[in-house]
């Protein structure tokens, strides 16, 4: 038999955000969410989910947008000079093409972002992340690592067309990029059982 997932990412970034996924949940079709877990609605996120147990809870790891949960002293390499992440997805990417991301920096976040999760809410369902970061090495390195130590299952693998629909040149390099990173993904979850 088939199953569909129907996902909706950012729980937690707003009390807006959560009740149309609660909405959609109750009312709709939707199946899971992913918690993002320096989001400023968290907390009314997590009461969400306590109360509606069949709405499945995934982890939106985040090194994009706020503030981490790690020291920043502890991960220099993901934040500005602020102690915030940088924003841009598009910063991100380059930074960790040019090699200037470090793995353990990301493991660090990471592992705090499912210590908060595992205290607000439980067990995660499965992994994604913010802008789909964790397609891309080095992060894709980092989330199966954790996925596999913590007995998470499941990690979404965004698949995008060869070429993209965009018009843009670069909005066409970026789903180039995505689509063979997640290829990528696909192998290093597969290896990792």
């Amino acid at each position: 038999m088939k199953r569909i997932i129907i996902n909706a990412d950012d729980f937690g970034w707003s009390p807006e955000v959560n009740r149309g996924i609660l909405e959609c949940h109750v009312e709709g079709i939707l199946t899971s969410t992913t918690l993002l877990m320096n989001g400023p609605a968290l907390n009314d996120a997590a009461q969400i989910a306590k109360a509606h147990p069949t709405l499945g809870i995934g982890v939106h790891m985040n090194i994009v947008r706020g503030t981490p949960l790690s020291d920043p002293a502890r991960i220099p390499t993901l934040v500005n000079r602020n102690g915030k992440f940088p924003g841009s997805a598009e910063l991100v990417l380059l930074r960790m093409m040019l090699g200037r991301i470090s793995e353990s920096d990301i493991r660090t976040e990471l592992q705090a972002q499912l210590y908060r999760f595992k205290q607000c809410v439980g067990a995660p369902t499965h992994i994604d992340s913010e802008k789909h970061m964790h397609a891309f090495a080095p992060f894709s390195a980092a989330a199966v690592f954790i996925a596999k130590a913590e007995g998470i299952s499941a990690i979404r693998c965004p698949m995008e067309r060869e070429h993209g629909t965009s018009p843009a040149l670069l909005q066409r390099l970026k789903s180039w990029l995505l689509l063979h990173s997640a290829v990528q993904l696909g192998a290093r979850c597969k290896q990792a059982g």
